[in-house]
């Protein structure tokens, strides 16, 4: 989502936008949790990868089908 049309002020962007930063917190720790080698990746890669489950359903089953609904991006 862009910065300048309002749009992450609407209840779902904005819903949306706060998984997107913890999702890429969570990547970015991990990155670094590897790349320092630091004991515990694995919880972290757990945690991630049930992030993005859960963010996958609310963009591709929520957003994403409302879209289509509603628009001509099919």
């Amino acid at each position: 989502m862009c910065d300048h049309c309002g749009c992450r002020s609407f209840g779902p962007i904005a819903e949306l936008t706060a998984e997107h930063e913890e999702i890429l917190r969570l990547a970015w720790d991990l990155a670094e949790a590897h790349r320092n080698r630091v004991p515990g990746g694995e919880g972290l890669a757990a945690e991630l990868l049930a992030r993005l489950d859960v963010h996958n359903v609310s963009e591709e089953g929520g957003l994403y089908r409302l879209l289509l609904e509603v628009s001509d991006f099919s």
